[in-house]
């Protein structure tokens, strides 16, 4: 039974760094030490090490340094035991044959514990190595890898089809439409933790239908349930609670201001943090983070991606506007400018868009505007989208509530 260190077969054979690349043994990852190859956080299962460690020999997360391992390798499975490689032992060789280098649009996630100074919960499965991450009043820690990173490899006019987990925070909200059998999702939300959902007041009116009837965490294709062979199928809830922010009511018809509100699941979440087949996972909430310095914003949802009839959209089958999720990336606009298109704005807005095109608008409300450094850094909610012109994608930027001007409210919302 090959193992790779042992017999020198310790190069990859591709991954994000490519052909050829030595893997580094031992290493560290969830704590555990690893003398080999590893399916450990892989999704599809496939054996890889990585090709650099920090000084303490740990696999630093969030780094596209790692690559698949020749398969004639021994490897070490997510209990720990040694598995044999796939064909006969290689005899001891020197020469490194030519490789050909690929590209591989995945990466393994490290999941990382917290700590807590309550009394602490036992494991509710093998998989689960934080369970105070299932106390409503946890927050995820990007320092830590437990938030804002993709799981795999209203309304965006102009946007594009993101990835299958790309945004594994983005969620799902429907309704109960009158005269019609199935529900219509209308307004979507962000994971925040395992057991919380942000998205904005005017989602979620009680006693109408506009009344929050079910959360979809972990979709992608609508049409689709599980959306492919092997894959987790969405997880459905009806809220426990919506909280929506008490000084909403007073000013919505005023300036809209104070658009935010909090979805509370009836269970905790399984997240790919207990579930290594999950693509959910919460974002990161950058309190106190200087969001605006990062490079990268984007917004994303189920919504129209045209102003067209709503007979070309997937409502009438389907009961939302696209079927799968778009993603669109945005620039921030600067608030001066922003209030001589919206003179009755506040500075608990943020604005962004406003190229001819392409913007956020109906179908899309209540989902997230996150800021990242690139895609390999941890995903940030900076805002929540509440609402722009009548018509979208007319060159006018659109209005997120943003996020960092309601730390406290959220804080003290939130129970285990």
């Amino acid at each position: 039974m090959p193992n790779c260190q042992l017999y020198e077969f310790d190069w990859v054979w591709g991954g994000p760094v490519g052909a050829g690349a030595n893997c580094v043994f031992p290493f560290r990852i969830l704590g555990r030490k690893i003398n080999a190859c590893t399916t450990l956080t892989e999704g599809d299962k496939r054996p890889w090490c990585p090709t650099n460690t920090d000084s303490n020999g740990e696999y630093r997360l969030g780094k596209r340094e790692w690559g698949y391992c020749d398969p004639k390798c021994s490897f070490v499975n997510d209990e720990g035991r040694l598995i044999p490689g796939t064909t006969p032992p290689p005899s001891l060789r020197k020469i490194r044959p030519t490789f050909t280098t690929i590209s591989v649009p995945t990466r393994p996630l490290a999941r990382l514990t917290t700590t807590s100074t309550t009394t602490p919960l036992p494991p509710a499965n093998p998989w689960e190595l934080n369970p105070e991450s299932r106390r409503g009043t946890w927050l995820p820690d990007h320092k830590k890898g437990e938030c804002g990173f993709y799981t795999n490899v209203g309304f965006i006019v102009g946007g594009e089809q993101a990835l299958r987990g790309e945004f594994p925070f983005a969620v799902l909200l429907g309704y109960n439409e009158p005269g019609y059998d199935n529900l219509h999702y209308k307004c979507g939300g962000a994971l925040i933790n395992r057991r919380y959902v942000l998205t904005a007041a005017h989602c979620h009116f009680e006693g109408t239908s506009l009344e929050i009837a079910e959360v979809l965490i972990g979709e992608y294709d609508v049409g689709l349930d599980p959306d492919c062979l092997g894959c987790r199928s969405v997880a459905r809830y009806k809220p426990e609670a919506v909280i929506v922010h008490e000084r909403y009511a007073d000013l919505r018809h005023v300036n809209g201001e104070h658009d935010i509100a909090l979805i509370r699941l009836p269970e905790p979440i399984t997240t790919i943090y207990e579930d290594p087949d999950s693509i959910v996972a919460p974002v990161c909430l950058g309190f106190g983070e200087d969001l605006e310095s990062l490079n990268e914003f984007y917004t994303m949802g189920w919504g129209r991606t045209s102003n067209g009839l709503i007979r070309d959209t997937d409502i009438p089958e389907l009961g939302v506007s696209q079927r799968t999720l778009f993603k669109l990336r945005l620039p921030l606009v600067e608030f001066p400018q922003c209030k001589a298109r919206f003179s009755n704005i506040t500075p608990n807005f943020i604005c962004a868009g406003g190229e001819d095109g392409k913007d956020s608008c109906n179908g899309d409300s209540g989902g997230p505007l996150i800021a990242r450094d690139d895609q390999e850094r941890p995903m940030f909610l900076m805002g929540i989208i509440s609402r722009g012109t009548r018509r979208c994608g007319i060159g006018a930027p659109g209005l997120y509530v943003k996020l960092n001007n309601y730390e406290e409210w959220i804080l003290s919302k939130l129970r285990p």
